[in-house]
């Protein structure tokens, strides 16, 4: 069985088995039974009529894009805890203030090498392809000590 594809505006034809459309049928077909009136008249769909009302819509696949690329940070809500000010309440900045000191005796727990890997990365606002790069090593190599080094720094905070 084939199926159309819309992808920028243009059809591909995708190859598919009756196993591999089974699914979606049967969910099709429940989702309907559910929302009808009448469930008597409702009937199982072809894929191609499922496929076409969720997916190969050019509205649905233009809007998707459209924000995609227009997204932008003036767009969402900056209030709440997460945004909140910490020096704005005394408990609250004491509190933050012993958290960085607790993170920065964790920091010095490190190796020197890991030590030099967070300054860059984080106070230093390097990309890791950046790192990689002058370090002459690939971008997985310091995403593995970077994960290595923020389970180490886990360890180390898990008490406080």
């Amino acid at each position: 069985m084939q199926i159309q594809i819309r992808y920028d505006n243009r059809f591909q034809t995708v190859e598919v088995t009756e196993q591999e459309c089974a699914p979606m049928i049967r969910a099709d077909y429940e989702e309907r039974l559910v929302a009808a009136d009448d469930p008597s008249g409702v009937q199982p769909r072809m894929v191609q009529e499922i496929f076409d009302e969720r997916f190969n819509k050019p509205e649905y696949n233009n809007y998707h894009k459209y924000r995609r690329h227009t997204c932008s940070l003036e767009s969402f809500d900056f209030e709440g805890e997460i945004f909140a000010d910490p020096t704005a309440n005394p408990a609250a900045a004491v509190e933050w203030k012993e958290t960085l000191c607790a993170l920065d005796a964790a920091i010095r727990t490190l190796q020197p090498q890991q030590q030099e890997m967070i300054r860059r990365r984080y106070y230093a606002c390097e990309r890791i392809t950046d790192i990689a790069r002058t370090d002459g090593v690939s971008h997985n190599a310091v995403h593995n000590r970077l994960q290595k080094i923020h389970t180490a720094l886990k360890k180390e905070l898990q008490y406080f």
